[in-house]
């Protein structure tokens, strides 16, 4: 979810759940964003967790960050942090 030029507010829990995601699949996926976003370049953290992911769309999601060629749009400094749990 983007809102200003090249900011991230943070993770999409409502649209994930709107969508009928799992619970277990919600809870995995956050914790890849989390790790992706942590800090420093996000390719090698996507690539390093990509062989841990357990649902089809935490892999698509470590995919995504992990074969990018261009740069990528950073959360906001009060998003940066671990999303809490629902």
């Amino acid at each position: 979810m983007v809102a200003e030029r090249d900011e991230v507010p943070g993770f999409n829990l409502v649209g994930l759940k709107r969508r009928g995601f799992p619970r277990a699949t919600i809870l995995e996926i956050k914790a890849c964003y989390a790790h992706v976003f942590a800090g420093g370049d996000p390719r090698p953290r996507a690539a390093a967790k990509l062989g841990g992911a357990q649902s089809a769309e935490a892999r698509r999601f470590l995919e995504f960050f992990a074969g990018g060629k261009r740069s990528f749009a950073r959360p906001a400094a009060h998003g940066a942090e671990e999303p809490a749990a629902d």
